[in-house]
């Protein structure tokens, strides 16, 4: 079976917060499509000014 990707960048709004609003939109789209889905939270992996790399879920606004 051929893996497909899509990249979807749906940040929140002032009103929202991470865990609601645009992950339970993209959730109930895939599941109104009745396709086989899987949504993932970007990561944040970058290193700071000591080296140390701190992997954390990536949310907007930050």
């Amino acid at each position: 079976m051929l893996a497909r990707y899509i990249h979807l960048d749906r940040r929140l709004t002032v009103a929202e917060h991470e865990g609601l609003g645009g992950w339970k939109e993209v959730k109930e789209a895939i599941k109104r499509a009745d396709v086989d889905a899987t949504v993932k939270q970007a990561l944040r992996a970058k290193p700071s000014h000591t080296g140390l790399t701190a992997r954390r879920q990536k949310y907007f606004p930050t």
